[in-house]
Order: structure tokens, then sequence, then C-alpha cells
């Protein structure tokens, strides 16, 4: 590509330069994806689909190795990725990241944990993850978002990538095995939306995690992969999202400098559902407190309408869910409960609100409206957000509108709020706690991982999780 090498060279460069320093603001935001993502993981390690994942891989897999988050069980390094991924993503409460428009920590976290041997302190879980998400998010400057409205989930695809970087690193991989390990993975990265309201979801986040830990040890073992796999003619780029191969020039000039992690940064979930639902769950919060001031009650409203991108809106075909993993997906479901309720927990989930009469009214008044955008680059754009508008029964019309969610970039979540939300999902002492909020000080993270086991059951929040 450039006289310094192939695309997966160029990254490779920075993966595997163990002395390239970070930043204290991409620091900051490592810090506070661990710690929500040992949450999600935890919480999550009690879900349907990650017990029933974890029976599967007893079958076929000898019960050593790494550990799984929140269950006191061990799997092989490659399983135990999967598994920790999968739980993690089972709730939808996961964080996300903008430029590859994945769910970074979720794959990044459960990888690390699965390739590093002995001792994992802080220091060296900080500097893979940077470089994890550095692949996940120069690659999806390239190929997004293209690659995502072809259907590609991009937690599945980039995120295999981010994985095997993010292994490689903490395997200590030079840069020609870091290169082959990150091209292995374009082979075994896959997910698609269509898959979204189901358990496959979770499962692809498992399927990444799994593909970059084995990626890395394949490549270890002097497996090799063409190294110009991304921008070939008919390499990773032009196939999944039909782009030239100059568009990995420019987010390759910026490898490192700045870091993707604090460039980007990371929307922390305030809301377990997915992403695409959170502008209209605010809009409809917002919208409930306009209703109660003007003394409108819900029998009173005629049609709830909602406007959102359509690609957002083509992720979330949900009208009526008929399941939990629907629910996430359903945009009449969470704007109905949330002008209901104030708010969407966990246990929304496992009580079938959908069925709650008042909300199932709602429901069934509910209107999306998917409009084109003018800018279709931007993921979410200010001048175009989305809303929420009531029309009663006596014509009047109350409207909300939020450009960007609760927990985005641009709303951030403070430390303390996740340390909070950790808090309610793994249920964890005090000590626990202790533990979690300063993991980037450990000497090795591993006693945290162990901690985390002997809370008790991942409090009340997980007990009702579907």
């Amino acid at each position: 590509m450039t006289q310094g090498g192939t695309a997966t060279e160029l990254l490779a460069d920075v993966v595997s330069d163990a002395s390239l320093p970070l930043d204290p603001r991409s620091r900051a935001i490592i810090d506070i994806g661990v710690i929500d993502a040992l949450g999600c993981i935890t919480a999550g390690s009690r879900s349907e689909v990650a017990e029933r994942a974890g029976l599967a891989v007893a079958d076929c897999s000898p019960p050593v190795g790494r550990k799984v988050v929140g269950t006191g069980r061990y799997a092989a390094p490659s399983s135990a990725g999967f598994l920790n991924a999968t739980a993690g993503h089972a709730l939808e409460f996961d964080d996300w990241e903008i430029a590859g428009n994945s769910h970074p920590s979720i794959v990044l976290v459960p990888a690390i944990l699965a390739t590093s041997r002995g001792h994992l302190c802080g220091a060296s879980l900080t500097a893979a993850y940077a470089r994890g998400f550095e692949v996940i998010a120069r690659v999806g400057e390239a190929i997004n978002f293209e690659h995502y409205r072809r259907g590609w989930h991009a937690t599945g695809t980039l995120g295999a990538m981010g994985s095997a970087a993010a292994a490689a690193a903490v395997m200590g991989l030079d840069r020609t095995t870091t290169a082959h390990a990150i091209s292995l993975a374009c082979s075994r990265s896959g997910g698609i939306t269509a898959q979204f309201g189901s358990d496959a979801k979770a499962l692809q986040a498992g399927f990444a995690a799994e593909a970059g830990v084995s990626a890395a040890m394949l490549a270890a073992q002097g497996l090799t992969g063409r190294l110009d796999v991304l921008e070939s003619p008919n390499g990773y780029g032009v196939v999944t999202a039909g782009v030239p191969p100059d568009r990995f020039e420019t987010p390759l000039t910026k490898l490192a400098a700045p870091w993707a992690i604090g460039e980007h940064g990371l929307g922390i979930k305030a809301h377990p559902t997915c992403g695409y639902t959170h502008r209209v769950i605010d809009a409809a919060i917002e919208l409930r407190s306009q209703l109660g001031g003007a003394g409108i009650a819900f029998d009173d409203i005629e049609v709830i309408e909602i406007a959102l991108p359509e690609m957002h809106a083509s992720i979330l075909p949900y009208q009526h869910p008929a399941s939990a993993d629907e629910a996430r997906f359903s945009l009449p479901f969470v704007a109905a409960l949330a002008l209901v309720d104030g708010q969407i927990t966990l246990s929304d989930f496992s009580s079938a609100r959908w069925d709650d009469p008042v909300v199932s009214m709602l429901i069934e008044r509910c209107r999306v409206e998917p409009f084109t955008p003018r800018r279709p680059e931007l993921n979410y754009d200010p001048d175009e957000p989305d809303s929420v508008t009531v029309t009663t029964s006596a014509g009047r019309r109350l409207n909300a509108s939020v450009a960007f969610p609760l927990g985005s970039p641009q709303r951030p979540l403070a430390k303390a709020d996740v340390v909070v939300k950790a808090a309610a999902l793994t249920g964890a002492d005090s000590w626990v706690l202790r533990l979690l909020e300063r993991w980037t000080e450990l000497d090795d993270v591993r006693l945290l991982i162990d901690a985390l086991d002997l809370s008790d059951g991942c409090g009340e929040l997980s007990r009702q999780v579907a």
C-alpha cells in the first residue's frame, strides 16, 4: 500500500510496538470501558444464552485453561474468549463506538484475558486494549458505513480483527506475526445484522473473540495469511463494503497519532437495549414529563410517531415483540415503556412488559417513520435528531428530539456512574468494587476476576435477566 507496507503491516507496526505511550484521555476512556465490560460479562454469565453456550463448550472442550468470568469455571483460551464475549453481549448493555460501529470492549477484554499467561497487570491490559481498538476503529473508518449497511454485524467482523490484535499484543508477537494474525482473523470474521433479535446476536460477539484468539495463536505457530488482504482488489474492503483500496490510506496515516480510543471515545449504555433505540428512549422519557405537565393520560394518546434514520430503523424490525431478544430491538416497545415508566431496566425483559395492557396499547399506536439522512456518513447527525411525537385524540401534538443519546461521547457518563452500573450488574461487595474501580493499578487483574466469582451472583439486576 505504501513504502511502509500493507495495511495489515502498518496496523501491526502499532500493535507490536510496546513502547508507544498512551495519553491520559485514552487511558481514562479505557479505564471506564473495562469496568463496564466486566460488569456486563459478570451479569450476562447468568443469562440463558451464556449458560447454554457454556454447556455446548463443555461437551467439546476440556474444562481447563482460562477463567470464564462469573462462573467459577475454566475453558480452553479460545473457548473462554467465546464464552466471556457472548455473556458480555447477551444483555445488550455493553459499550459501543462509532468509527467501526461495533461493541469493542466486549470482544477485546475477553480476548486479552484469554491469551494472557500468568500475571496480567492493569498496564498490560490497557496497552493491549488500545491496540485492539486501534485496529477496529481504523479499519472501520475505511469501510463504514457501507460495510454496516450491507448487513454486516461489525462487532463480529471488525471485532475479530481487533481481538486478534489485542491478543497479539498480550502475547508479544512481532510485527510480521501480528500482521498475519490480523490477516487470519479476516478469514474468521463474520456476523450479520439479520440475526439481531435472536441468540445469534450475542454469539456473534463470542465468535469474534474466539476468532481473534485463535488467529493470534495460529500466527504464533507460523501460519500465515495474505498481508494485503484488506486492500487488495478482491480483498476485505471490496468484498464486504465495496470500497476502493485507497479508502484505507487516510485512516492508516493516523495510527496512534492520535490513538483512536482518545479520538473517538466510547459510548456507555444507559439502557439495556440496542444502541439505536437510545435516542428514542431519551426522547420518550423527556416526552413523558411533558405529558404529565399537560395532564394527558395514556388513553388520550392516538398516535406515537417515531422518526429516525433509515439505517438505524432497518435493524429494529419488531413492532410488538414476542421475546426479550426481540424487545431489545423494538422501537415501539422501548418508546411505549419509556413513556409509561420513564426508564427501561433488565427486569422489564424477564417480566415481559410488552404484554402489559398499557404498554401493549401504546405499542399498537406507534408508527415508525424512517428518513433518509442528508449526511449518511454520520452515525448521529446533530442536525437530524431522532424524535418522538405524540398526537392526542383532541388533536394536540407534543414532541421531543434527541441528537445524542445519554452515555455517548457527546453526553458521557462519569466514571462514578459506570461504577454504580457495574455494582448493580455484579452485586459485588464493597471491597470487590474497590478492586474494580482501581483495576488499572492492579499487579494482576486476575485477582479482580476471581473476586467477581465470589460476588453474590450478579446482584438484583442479574436475577431479573430474561
